[in-house]
């Protein structure tokens, strides 16, 4: 790879060389150039010149040698065109210079590079490698409104603002699981597995639920099943709350007939009309915090676990149907 770049200039300018030469050895006003063979040699015919005074480079194919001559045809002409004359032979005479101080510098470095090509890929690498330092100072942007809006929009300083005085403590991993049927017995089961790694996973000073993002869960005993068991010291505290709850306090919002508490649990029978129903407003302030404060914390994941509880045992229950 390192050897084509080297090349590449060399041929590159050549080529440009090429297009320049074949540029500049057309003849304006020469509608038509017929060659006669006598002798091998190409000789022209003055009456397809357009009656102009012109330049032409006639070349002998003799075998015996290879000569360039040249041939001036004058005819009449203006003046004017006796100047646009000059300027264009002086410009061909340019070409000509440059196009041979590049083709004899190319040609000298090619030839260094065929002598030392070792030399020329170490120095490549070399060179690359120097540039390459850069790299380390190369900043990768993962915020897509910094990649698609642009630099001076009000949006980018509001979440720099918001970004510098509340920061996220929050970063969101995912694990996407490909297969024919995600919902098939085998797939679940492998879902639980990673799951269970990454819970039980611990060092010496730090476990998976000390570094998760933790929020507040329903306990079992009030509302059905959850992900995880938890002990009866656990719930004390908000059985006790719960049933502390007044009834008069419950029956003050329109549309609750009655309610009818069991041991553990609360059985709402509501009216038909509840649309200005508002449950953050069920409870006081002090009592709501106090509840709030006794929930059970734990990791926050969203996974198809959910639905099953994280129970192993009802998994592998699972079938087709």
């Amino acid at each position: 790879m390192s050897l084509f770049l080297s090349l590449f200039p060399t041929y590159f300018l050549l080529f440009i060389g090429q297009q320049l030469m074949a540029s500049s050895t057309r003849h304006k006003g020469v509608r038509r150039i017929s060659g006669v063979c006598i002798d091998s040699t190409i000789g022209l015919r003055a009456d397809t010149l357009g009656g102009k005074k012109q330049t032409i480079m006639v070349v002998s194919v003799s075998p015996e040698k290879r000569t360039t001559t040249q041939l001036v045809l004058a005819t009449s002409q203006k003046p004017a065109v006796a100047v646009q004359s000059k300027i264009e032979n002086a410009l061909t005479s340019c070409s000509g210079v440059i196009n041979g101080a590049l083709g004899d510098a190319f040609l000298s470095y090619g030839k260094a590079i065929a002598r030392s090509p070792i030399l020329f890929i170490l120095l490549c690498l070399v060179l690359s490698g120097f540039c390459s330092v850069g790299i380390t100072k190369f900043p990768m942007e993962e915020r897509p409104f910094k990649l698609w809006i642009p630099e001076d929009s009000e949006l980018l300083n509001v979440m720099d603002w918001q970004e510098k005085n509340f920061p996220s403590d929050v970063r969101l991993n995912m694990v996407i699981y490909e297969a024919d049927n995600v919902l098939d017995k085998e797939i679940i089961l492998e879902i639980l597995r990673i799951h269970d790694i990454v819970a039980n996973t611990r060092t010496e000073s730090v476990s998976w639920n000390s570094v998760c993002a933790q929020v507040p869960t329903i306990a079992t005993a009030f509302f059905g099943r959850k992900k995880r068991d938890v002990t009866h010291a656990e719930i004390t505290d908000q059985q006790i709350f719960l049933k502390s709850i007044s009834r008069d306090a419950i029956n003050e919002h329109r549309g609750i007939t009655d309610y009818v508490a069991n041991e553990t649990s609360f059985t709402r029978q509501v009216g038909v009309e509840e649309e200005d129903f508002d449950t953050s407003l069920l409870l006081p302030r002090d009592r709501y915090c106090r509840f709030l404060e006794s929930m059970v914390q734990e990791c926050l994941e969203n996974s198809l676990l959910e639905v099953f509880g994280y129970d192993r045992e009802a998994i592998e229950a699972l079938s087709q149907e």
